[in-house]
């Protein structure tokens, strides 16, 4: 009987597999950091929408937090995969063919990260390169007084306590939603629709359902209200406590991430403005609530370095309602972080956040959720004051 010497196995083609897809993997990490501004302008205004419309449709359909699906359905399959991968890792170390086995693992992983990478880019990362929605409001800029500033303070003020007076509250005197989350989602929806429009801002018309998450505690310990999943376009929101003065702006902020928006600032700003520009008393007490409490210590602080009397507000027996809802979330958040495990899990949250944020060229990290305070001032001069109006 003829015998055929064994064929040595040639791992060339291999090799160059991997570079390809390294290599690739490598370009698309890079892209959103040097495709060219108006290019990535472009590709949100008019491209996104279509590039997002089926995982924003798909996610639609379901009323529960897919992303909170998959992590944990995905955690338990992965925790499963690695033990495998270990046992199997010894057994090839042991027995010869570590090689083979490795490849084969490490094939589909990469070809795995690929798709992950490019979805990231077309769904979030170019965001991060288009221009500061500051620049499309055309706000005009000067250095302002005290007493401008001080006009501005008090105009964020009769528009938080004249919303916070039509709002329900409960046997403590905490302020209340009084619509179920899918409504009030629903509606936030068309806030972000219709300040786009007014403003020419061309963000995405597909509609998007913003989805409580069911481990919402677990979230509240690291700090997070709420979350954007790139990958399949769902906006995730906190509901362990449903904060009166914050919940609208945090629900309007992912909405605008999945409209399109990457930048935190800027979801900041189109929230608190999509808000205060609400006929609903509970949006446009927690967009003024927003703008206020961004605007008050630099008030306060603007009158120390001046000279000038600070005539606080928040002492007036008007504002006590807004204290007594402050005072309910100061002890919500309290309560969250007040063991030494909740502080850890917040810390390592942050940091996390800070890293991820940083990476995708937001060097100021977690500090770019903040909204510059002369913005509020400069929109008010531009927007409001003209008019003289009393409102937005």
């Amino acid at each position: 009987m003829k015998t055929f010497p064994k064929k040595k196995t040639s791992y060339a083609g291999q090799i160059v597999w991997f570079a390809v897809v390294i290599s690739l993997i490598a370009g698309f990490v890079a892209l959103p950091h040097l495709i060219p501004v108006t290019w990535a302008e472009y590709y949100q205004e008019k491209i996104f929408c279509y590039v997002s419309f089926v995982p924003a449709a798909i996610a639609t359909m379901f009323h529960f937090s897919l992303t909170e699906l998959i992590v944990v359905v995905g955690g338990i399959i992965a925790l499963f995969l690695l033990i495998a991968f270990i046992v199997t890792f010894i057994i090839k170390a042991a027995r010869g063919g570590l090689i083979r086995f490795l490849l084969r693992v490490f094939k589909p992983v990469l070809t795995f990260v690929l798709i992950m990478v490019v979805l990231f880019d077309l769904m979030l990362g170019i965001g991060y390169r288009r221009p500061d929605v500051v620049g499309s409001l055309d706000l005009k800029h000067e250095e302002y007084s005290h007493d401008e500033y001080y006009e501005v303070l008090e105009w964020a003020y009769n528009g938080m306590i004249r919303s916070r007076a039509k709002i329900g509250q409960d046997w403590r005197g905490v302020g209340h939603s009084k619509r179920s989350f899918e409504d009030n989602v629903r509606y936030a929806n068309s806030l972000i629709d219709a300040i786009s429009v007014k403003y020419d801002l061309d963000l995405s018309w597909n509609y998007i359902r913003s989805k409580p998450v069911a481990g919402s505690h677990v979230w509240s310990m690291t700090g997070i209200v709420g979350m954007y999943d790139p990958f399949i376009a769902e906006a995730n929101v906190n509901t362990d406590y449903m904060d009166i003065t914050s919940f609208p702006i945090t629900v309007c902020h992912e909405i605008c991430h999945a409209k399109g928006v990457a930048k935190e600032g800027d979801c900041n700003i189109l929230a608190s403005l999509a808000c205060i520009h609400s006929t609903d008393d509970e949006f446009k007490y927690a967009g003024y609530y927003y703008i206020f409490t961004n605007l008050y210590p630099v008030v306060r602080e603007y009158a120390k370095q001046t000279g000038k009397i600070f005539d606080d507000p928040l002492l007036r027996s008007e504002a006590e309602p807004v204290i007594i809802d402050t005072n309910a979330s100061n002890a919500y958040w309290k309560s969250i972080h007040d063991t030494k495990l909740a502080r850890f899990i917040h810390d390592m949250g942050t940091r996390i956040n800070n890293m991820y944020l940083k990476s995708n060229g937001q060097q100021g990290g977690v500090e770019t959720y903040h909204v510059p305070d002369n913005f509020y001032v400069d929109f008010y001069m531009t927007n409001i004051r003209p008019g003289d109006r009393n409102d937005a």
